[in-house]
């Protein structure tokens, strides 16, 4: 007799299981309520593993996939598995199987797959992190620490995401190569080696909490990491017992001349370092209460001076195998000091130390001109000056012909003369002077009398 539909009232064959009309559930006798077991039903075939076991179902597929997941990783590549369901007609797997197969990442492409096939026997990935807290205590600033990190999967699925911290004492791995980020996916466990590193850590007087963010596919969860870092104080000297860097300024405000030497030779900076701080100051010390100036800029204590630089480019000529040398100099009219530093990136220009003055700074730099004549050769030197001022000048070097620059008298004409004027001149602007083209033709017309008359005596 014909079945009736509980939700739409019209009339269905006796042997549906479900409406014709709108798929909904029919009251029979004969057949157990719910949808259709598909992960049970039986293959007309079965899928045998190379180990011998034998899958039945989808059930049983899925289950061997997950208990074999390195050989089932290496069927679903090689193709094994999209054949078989292409045998069974389902070409809708066969297409998923293709594709999770060519996944850049074969174990995510095996568990794509899983979650697609008609089964409900696997628990979907469920992460447990062992700790969740961490307390390291009284940190060394000498000796690095470490711990682990426990990842459970309590799921039948791949468990797969990263760890990541922002912290700059804390490194993800045991390698030298240790880094901000660690990826991982799993079916069961895996471990993070975490380290930690103090002398990266900053001191402080209240205890310091760093995170370590884990992100899958199951969601995320933050493990805290607590330590404590006591502030070492200056050991020595006129800073001796300073623990901030405005107790160290103040210091220095009071006796810049006898604490400039602290700051020059590094030792400050070497405190900072120790205390796990950034040093402010981003070039080389200066010198004498310049580097003092420094620090006070960097720390926004003091207003820098308006400086200025001398020359805006320089311009070089030699013979190969001589030394050339040139200066700039950095000054300023207020009454503070002045500190720059020189940066080139060409070898053949060499920076020498600085002078320092009250009010000015000079840089000096030197050329060995080489073996190449006839070449020019171009660079820029980099100038960071009070203020944050910058200046890029930039330097030419011509490196000049030795014939050219000194012809022979056999040779001697107009042209030739004019080839000696214009090296010489060339020449007098590297020393800052420079012959005007009238007085070079009146000591020549000169030693040309003096010759002539020397020549008519000698023949009397």
């Amino acid at each position: 007799m014909p079945q009736f539909c509980s939700r739409c009232s019209r009339a269905n064959p006796e042997e549906a299981i479900f409406c014709f009309f709108d798929g909904f559930m029919l009251h029979q006798q004969g057949h157990e309520l719910g949808p259709l077991a598909v992960g049970s039903r039986r293959f007309p075939s079965p899928f045998i593993f190379p180990s011998g076991r034998v899958c039945s179902n989808f059930d049983e597929l899925a289950l061997a996939c997950y208990q074999e997941w390195q050989l089932a990783r290496s069927m679903l590549h090689e193709g094994y598995l999209e054949s078989f369901l292409e045998g069974l007609g389902r070409s809708d797997l066969a297409r998923l199987a293709k594709a999770s197969a060519a996944f850049p990442d074969p174990d995510q492409g095996l568990d794509q797959f899983l979650a697609e096939l008609p089964s409900s026997v696997l628990l979907p990935a469920k992460m447990r992190v062992d700790p969740t807290e961490v307390n390291l205590g009284i940190l060394d600033s000498e000796q690095e620490r470490s711990f682990e990190l426990e990842l459970e999967n309590q799921g039948m699925r791949l468990l797969f995401g990263s760890v990541s911290t922002n912290e700059p004492w804390l490194l993800l791995g045991e390698e030298p190569g240790s880094a901000k980020r660690k990826r991982f996916h799993f079916t069961h466990d895996s471990r993070i080696h975490v380290r930690v590193l103090p002398q990266r850590l900053r001191a402080s007087e209240k205890l310091t909490e760093g995170t370590l963010l884990i992100q899958s596919n199951v969601g995320e969860q933050v493990v805290r990491v607590r330590a404590e870092k006591h502030i070492q104080p200056f050991p020595h000297g006129p800073l001796a017992g300073a623990k901030t860097p405005r107790q160290i300024a103040e210091l220095a405000q009071a006796k810049p001349k006898d604490v400039a030497p602290l700051f020059e030779s590094g030792e400050v900076q070497r405190w900072y370092v120790a205390n796990g701080w950034i040093y402010p100051v981003k070039i080389p010390a200066a010198s004498g209460v310049a580097c003092i100036q420094q620090f006070f800029e960097a720390l926004a204590f003091s207003k820098p001076p308006k400086v200025s630089i001398d020359r805006e480019e320089v311009a070089l000529y030699g013979l190969p195998g001589e030394e050339k040398s040139f200066f700039l100099l950095v000054s300023t009219t207020e009454k503070k000091p002045v500190y720059a530093h020189a940066t080139c990136s060409a070898d053949w220009l060499v920076i020498d130390q600085p002078v320092y003055r009250t009010k000015s700074v000079r840089l000096k730099f030197s050329v060995l001109v080489p073996d190449r004549p006839g070449e020019t050769w171009t660079t820029t030197v980099e100038v960071f000056a009070n203020g944050k001022t910058y200046w890029c000048v930039p330097v030419t070097l011509t490196i000049e012909d030795r014939l050219a620059a000194h012809p022979g008298t056999s040779e001697l004409s107009w042209t030739t003369l004019q080839a000696f004027y214009s090296n010489v001149r060339r020449r007098s602007v590297d020393r800052g002077r420079r012959m005007s083209l009238w007085w070079f033709f009146v000591v020549l017309t000169v030693l040309l009398l003096v010759g002539v008359m020397a020549v008519i005596f000698s023949s009397r």
